[in-house]
């Protein structure tokens, strides 16, 4: 790149900075010096107990950067689980690059549940100024214990932790705590022309991802015992009138 090129690109690059402080863009800048700012956006869809958390990437440069993948560890939270053979089979599909670290028992309620980490991979595509790319992770809610009253407990998604590894990068745009060292899965893959994944400083209007859980309320468990024995008992009832009603008659 020639001086009058770095020239005008720090300009355009020190313009968006500006414009980023107004709250136009949401994204943070990881040095004084670096040429480019990173963006990351999640967004909760669906309702119930199956919900999609859509991932946002964004890299706006003004330097030869390029070739830039992302690797993405996101924690779930006990209240929360990722099912494995879902992922496993929309990675079949080419539908996701996603590695679930560790064991999920998906039958275990939220008391007894423990942790677990998701690994995501995404490529940013080259668009105007920016490399951008999504991604959506299937997450499900877990049973929790009935309570007094009931009401909804909260889950929440933590901001995850996001590396980047591109064809080429500034040296001080590297993060002070890099990736270097960190074993990442090999869905993340480093390859001879590209840096090794280090850790980005990123904003997000996004701090924390709130998930509503409804709870049962342990007042109605007599209720629900007693409809449950009434309608078991009718319907035993019925079966076996029907059952007597309809045997075959002798001689037939």
């Amino acid at each position: 790149m020639t001086n009058h090129n770095y020239s005008q690109g720090m300009v355009f690059y020190h313009i968006l900075r500006l414009f980023c402080l107004f709250g136009a863009c949401c994204a943070s800048v990881v040095n004084n010096d670096c040429p480019f700012v990173f963006n990351v956006e999640r967004t909760i869809k669906n309702e119930g107990f199956h919900r999609n958390v859509d991932y946002y990437f964004e890299l706006v440069s003004v330097s030869d950067i390029s070739e830039c993948h992302v690797c993405v560890k996101q924690a779930i939270p006990s209240g929360l689980y990722v099912n494995k053979d879902q992922i496993t089979e929309m990675v079949r599909l080419g539908k996701i690059e996603a590695a679930v670290d560790g064991s999920v028992d998906i039958e275990a309620p939220a008391d007894k549940a423990t942790p677990h980490d998701v690994y995501l991979h995404v490529e940013l595509m080259l668009g105007f100024n920016t490399m951008n790319a999504t991604v959506t992770l299937p997450v499900h809610t877990r049973y929790h214990s009935a309570r007094k009253d009931g009401g909804l407990e909260e889950a929440v998604l933590l901001l995850p932790e996001v590396s980047l590894s591109c064809s080429s990068i500034p040296e001080q745009c590297k993060h002070p705590s890099s990736s270097e060292g960190k074993q990442l899965p090999t869905i993340c893959p480093v390859t001879n022309d590209r840096s090794d994944y280090f850790a980005v400083n990123y904003e997000t209007r996004d701090k924390l991802s709130e998930i509503l859980i409804p709870v049962g309320n342990s007042s109605h468990y007599e209720i629900v015992q007693l409809f449950t024995f009434v309608v078991t008992w009718v319907g035993s009832k019925f079966i076996y009138y029907t059952l007597l009603n309809n045997r075959p008659k002798d001689g037939m």
